[in-house]
């Protein structure tokens, strides 16, 4: 009991440390890959593909824990999950930070790509976005291309997936720039082809063009 209003506020003002902390948790690489193997053995695969292509077309979800993650986070989520799911051998780290439950609270962020692979001594860099057409043109491709270089410099060779619902035709153009003059790799796919191809191959690392 407070005697007065004042003493009241500055009671309820203050911060409990045991509740509420202003510095979150870190979470390791090991523990967020732990994290998604807990989600893929929550999700089978149809139900992974049939909510990436729910993201496809921008439907919301009625799963009971997806359906609160925004597009962006939910796409991200769903892709480091389904990666894992149809390519095990492949060390998967997502960038997004998580809760205690490995949920992502928002997007990749700090100048670090969306999801890290990584098969052997290859890296695989998997950036995912919900903009589509000249909105992606302007904000994707010139970021995606810096996280691949800082990428670059920690694996002996290193490869990018750009996946959106549709790629712009000017995103194309971009990423056919890139690799002209700065010699790195980029594969664009639509949410659909992204599924259809780890469905399809048992090798996530391809320097070559793919279909």
């Amino acid at each position: 009991k407070h005697d007065t209003e004042k003493r009241y506020f500055e009671y309820i003002s203050s911060i409990d440390n045991n509740l509420f902390s202003l510095q979150p948790k870190s979470v390791s690489a090991v523990d967020k890959e732990q994290f998604l193997i807990k989600w893929v053995h929550t999700y089978d695969w149809k139900t992974i593909k049939k909510e990436l292509l729910n993201l496809s077309h921008k439907r919301a979800s009625k799963d009971d824990t997806l359906k609160y993650l925004s597009h962006p986070v939910r796409l991200e989520f769903l892709i480091a999950i389904a990666i894992k799911a149809q390519l095990p051998h492949i060390k998967v780290v997502p960038n997004y930070p998580v809760d205690d439950e490995g949920i992502p609270t928002s997007t990749a962020g700090g100048n670090q790509g969306d999801v890290e692979c990584y098969e052997h001594d290859k890296g695989i860099l998997v950036e995912v976005t919900m903009s589509e057409g000249t909105t992606q043109t302007k904000t994707e491709v010139w970021s995606i291309t810096r996280h691949l270089e800082e990428f670059n410099r920690h694996t002996t060779k290193s490869i990018c997936y750009f996946v959106a619902p549709s790629i712009f035709i000017d995103s194309e153009r971009q990423i056919a720039f890139v690799k002209q003059e700065e010699k790195l790799v980029i594969h664009s796919k639509t949410i659909q082809q992204f599924l259809k191809y780890i469905e399809e191959n048992d090798t996530f690392y391809r320097e070559e063009s793919i279909d």
